[in-house]
């Protein structure tokens, strides 16, 4: 359950039964015109903060063509479910959409070997492998 148990007035109102913000294919809080809501509390890929930042990178470059005039806006398209369950670096189990559930040599191909720290590097502005 997202904690938005914080919202009040019309951004109450626009919660779901769970308790997620629900939004439109722009990412707007239903109801809102200049209200956004990405990552674990919006109904947009719910229970997947992996694509948070996808939704991130989507709203900025939206609100940049809004604000500048410049580009078209683009909507958001929500992902199929997808889980990766790592048991150390050469165990786990996953459910890729298109491919159904995968066992532990795919599983730690994607992520159990690393966690996808690799994908992070660049962020901490750390050496990492080509």
């Amino acid at each position: 359950m997202p904690r938005t148990d914080y919202l009040r007035g019309a951004l109450a109102e626009s919660l779901d039964a769970q308790g997620y913000v629900q939004v439109d294919s722009g990412l707007r809080v239903l109801g809102q015109e200049r209200v956004f809501a990405i990552g674990d509390i919006s109904d947009a890929d719910r229970n997947m903060a992996g694509f948070a930042g996808q939704q991130g990178e989507l709203l900025a470059a939206n609100l940049r063509a809004q604000i500048t005039g410049e580009g078209e806006t683009v909507a958001y398209e929500r992902r199929p479910a997808l889980i990766l369950v790592p048991l150390g670096p050469e165990g786990g189990a996953g459910q890729l959409p298109g491919q159904g559930v995968i066992g532990p040599d795919a599983t730690a191909e994607i992520k159990g070997r690393a966690m996808l720290v690799e994908h992070s590097t660049g962020h901490f502005d750390a050496p990492g492998e080509a």
